[in-house]
């Protein structure tokens, strides 16, 4: 039997790094194929929250890839490969511990997001009046996007983790709607040139390394969001205008060497 090694040759480290990386899954999926399937099956998604994903694109099996993509990152530290077989088998026996209750508790932060969103998504089709509409149609744009699996599929177990507490926001936003649209509406002014901004990349075609940057910019302005609409009295919120100004201008930076 013939057996042939493959080089491939990379322009910057950074490209090398993200193909091992790359390489480095796969591995884990096939070493862990039986596994990897248990998890899937044992993973709840509801059928109401498969169904609010389908709606945007994804679905069921999109929300469990998307689990379990993040539970390999996190459990195995995808990011950073090992280098020889023995850091390999020593990565694998103590990752596998992590692998069932991360799975489970990633699994449980979507599903609850998404039922938070499929229930609040139907009352936002009809504002009692013409001056909530703007506000609503930030809500539903807010909503499609967080959700969407272009926004899953790059998003970490941390972020995945924040998705109950970002959709939680989104229903007291929601709430206060009813007694305070003059300050929502003051608020959403301070908020449109943040999102519009994000919306107009996420359209573009950009490398790995510019869609983290955006996401991660993407995720800051959730925490944002939650201190213009959300804030609780004496609630630190960790995301500022500056804050936001500075993560864009270190996406542009990224798209500027590419």
């Amino acid at each position: 039997k013939v057996k042939t090694v493959g080089v491939r040759l990379f322009h910057t480290e950074k490209q090398a790094l993200q193909a091992m990386s790359a390489g480095y899954r796969r591995i884990l999926a096939l070493t862990l194929d039986k596994t990897i399937a248990k998890l899937v099956k044992d993973a709840k998604i509801s059928a109401v929250a498969g169904a609010f994903s389908q709606v945007l694109g994804g679905g069921t099996g999109m929300l469990k890839d998307t689990v379990i993509r993040a539970v390999l990152d996190d459990a195995f530290a995808t990011g950073n490969p090992p280098r020889t077989h023995r850091l390999f088998l020593e990565r694998v026996a103590d990752g596998k511990e992590k692998l069932y209750p991360l799975t489970m508790e990633l699994a449980a932060c979507l599903d609850e997001a998404c039922r938070v969103a499929s229930a609040l998504t139907p009352r936002l089709l009809y504002p009692p009046t013409p001056a909530h509409a703007e506000s609503y149609r930030d809500i539903q744009r807010q909503i499609e996007s967080l959700l969407s699996p272009a926004v899953l599929n790059l998003a970490s177990a941390e972020q995945l983790r924040q998705l109950p507490r970002f959709l939680q926001a989104v229903d007291k936003r929601f709430e206060r709607l009813g007694y305070s649209l003059g300050k929502d509406k003051q608020r959403l002014v301070e908020l449109l040139p943040m999102r519009e901004r994000y919306e107009a990349a996420a359209g573009q075609k950009l490398s790995l390394d510019a869609a983290r940057a955006l996401l991660d910019y993407r995720w800051l302005l959730e925490e944002w969001r939650i201190g213009l609409f959300a804030q609780e009295p004496g609630l630190k919120i960790h995301a500022s205008a500056k804050k936001l100004d500075q993560a864009w201008q270190r996406f542009l930076d990224i798209q500027a060497v590419e």
